[in-house]
């Protein structure tokens, strides 16, 4: 009977996972400990000495770390006031296509 309580969902309200995710990243820590203090100047030096020299993916870089990365906006337009076509099942449009069936009629047996 212990697998039927495995088998129960949450009760409303309570989570499965309280704590949520966590927190820590492992490489931000890592690089925040003493022994790679200096590891981790040379990285910046050398990223910003790209940037220096020109190279743009070096800048973006930079910039993304210090101001936050752009929010990049995206827009839909539609030509008609037609519902936007999220799935394709084939024959799906065939269907809205096809005559209607007859209508059959029931008989009903007198037994």
């Amino acid at each position: 009977m212990s697998k039927e309580k495995n088998l129960k969902p949450f009760e409303k309200g309570v989570s499965g996972n309280p704590g949520g995710r966590p927190k820590w990243k492992q490489v931000t820590e890592l690089m925040k400990t003493e022994t790679n203090q200096e590891k981790l100047a040379v990285i910046v030096d050398n990223v910003f000495d790209l940037a220096l020299e020109g190279n743009m993916r070096a800048v973006e870089f930079i910039a993304d770390r210090l101001e936050g990365k752009v929010a990049q906006r995206v827009e839909l337009s539609t030509k008609s006031d037609e519902p936007i076509k999220v799935f394709d099942i084939e024959g799906l449009d065939d269907y809205e296509k096809a005559e209607p069936l007859p209508v059959l009629e029931s008989k009903i047996s007198s037994r």
